[in-house]
């Protein structure tokens, strides 16, 4: 033995810090209860019963919208059955007595938060600890261990003031006057112009049915976005990375990737070395290892934190590996739509997400993924799609949630380059759709 045993250390508390923020509940309630709640301080937060109750009953009072003071606290208490014990007058007394003022409130409240902390830090080492005896993927162990860390987060300090939304509001309005669109370009046109680029926060879905160019256009998106010098991280469920990587560097180069694959002899091999050089240095990051809704937090984590990623793609949606055993297919897509749109608003990252569709033209799996989106993009093959040197696409936005929807739009993907192209004058249509009236988002 190297110290005193885990199991018998006593989790980390503040009696005196509980107490005090006990007390000054009951010394100045109007002010306390609401700064308790904007902390986050729930009766979880108190380790001690008689104070976890207490706190219980106080919460209890807010909701019924009764005033707090030791003696409609009192009478609340015996009301609920509670009253001897949390140790009837003398130990509200004493909470009184132990707290002269209720000024260092927020200071006593945020040490009670601290070792809330460390106690579920400690009870998720001992659970991951559990694990590792009975799991034979220390991978996927892994990516359960970094998620439940990356749970352990303290709320804000309080909410966040109007003023200084609004001003981050204003800044990014700002950029759209300069610069054309308020989030990340993407290179076309048609998206940049209708949702004003890929918006912080924002769950984008691209649908479509098998072969309607719904990865080409996101791979496309990703390497616009990366040549700008926006780092980009690619979850790749679909295709390998070298078969992407791969379409990259011939999309730079203008070769045909069916001729490559076809050992062609008229393939710019000088084009495809130059492109390589050029593409390597761009900020994109592929993974094409299977993923959990679990390690997909883990993976956005991680590409955000180590590369600084602005854009997250995955490909596809419904290619996610169950974690857990869900009652029907749909609601497993609902918690996988559910996951994404999490990812995209608590990291505040735009989120590009590959939907399949299902024979009859709808999102494959549930209708919620398009709930949860905040824009969607659904892509299909022209009725004349075969065209002579090109092929005819159309992607109808069918959400986006500040603008109005519009359908038909055309891209091309250029000869077997894998590239789409748009045709410009759609862009002025756009502008000039842009300026009819639009109905109240929840309409569309």
């Amino acid at each position: 033995m190297y110290g005193p045993d885990p199991t018998k250390r006593v989790p980390p508390y503040s009696e005196e810090a509980e107490r005090s923020v006990l007390g000054s509940l009951l010394l100045d309630s109007v002010r306390v209860v609401d700064l308790c709640v904007n902390l986050g301080l729930t009766p979880e937060s108190f380790y001690i019963p008689v104070h976890r109750t207490l706190y219980e009953q106080m919460i209890a009072m807010l909701r019924a919208s009764k005033v707090i003071d030791i003696t409609t606290l009192s009478e609340f208490c015996k009301t609920a059955g509670v009253f001897d014990l949390i140790g009837g007058p003398s130990g509200l007394n004493q909470l009184i007595d132990s707290t002269p003022t209720a000024a260092n409130a927020e200071y006593y409240a945020k040490i009670v938060l601290e070792k809330q902390l460390l106690r579920s830090i400690v009870a998720s080492c001992r659970d991951i600890e559990g694990q590792v005896y009975e799991s034979d993927n220390p991978e996927d162990l892994r990516s359960r261990a970094e998620f439940t860390f990356g749970q352990l987060r303290q709320e804000k300090t309080q909410a966040d003031t109007a003023d200084n939304a609004i001003t981050r509001q204003f800044t990014s309005w700002e950029t759209a006057q300069r610069t054309g669109c308020a989030g990340i370009p993407t290179g076309f046109e048609i998206i940049d112009k209708c949702f004003g680029g890929l918006m912080e926060a924002s769950l984008m879905i691209f649908s479509g049915k098998a072969g309607a160019c719904k990865t080409t256009l996101a791979r496309n998106i990703t390497e616009n976005v990366g040549m700008r010098g926006i780092p980009v991280s690619y979850c790749s469920l679909e295709q390998t990375s070298d078969q992407l990587w791969g379409s990259i560097v011939a999309r730079e180069a203008k070769q045909s990737v069916f001729l490559l694959n076809c050992g062609s002899k008229a393939i710019n091999w000088p084009k495809m070395i130059q492109a390589r050089a050029v593409v390597s240095k761009w900020p994109i990051w592929v993974d094409d290892r299977p993923k959990t809704p679990t390690q997909l937090w883990s993976w956005a984590r991680y590409e955000i934190n180590k590369h600084g990623s602005k854009l997250l793609v995955l490909d596809y949606l419904q290619a996610l590996t169950p974690d857990e055993k869900y009652k029907s297919d749909e609601s497993r897509i609902t918690a996988y739509s559910a996951t994404c749109r999490a990812i995209a608003k608590d990291l505040r990252v735009c989120f590009i997400v590959i939907s399949a569709l299902s024979n009859e033209g709808n999102l494959r799996g549930s209708g919620m993924i398009s709930y949860d989106a905040w824009g969607h993009i659904k892509m299909s093959k022209a009725d004349d799609w075969k065209m002579p040197d090109n092929l005819h696409y159309l992607a109808d936005i069918e959400k986006q949630r500040f603008g109005p929807e519009i359908s038909g739009r055309d891209l091309w993907l250029i000869g077997n380059e894998q590239r789409l192209e748009e045709k410009q004058d759609q862009v002025e249509e756009t502008r000039t759709d842009r300026t009819q009236p639009i109905e109240p988002e929840d309409e569309f």
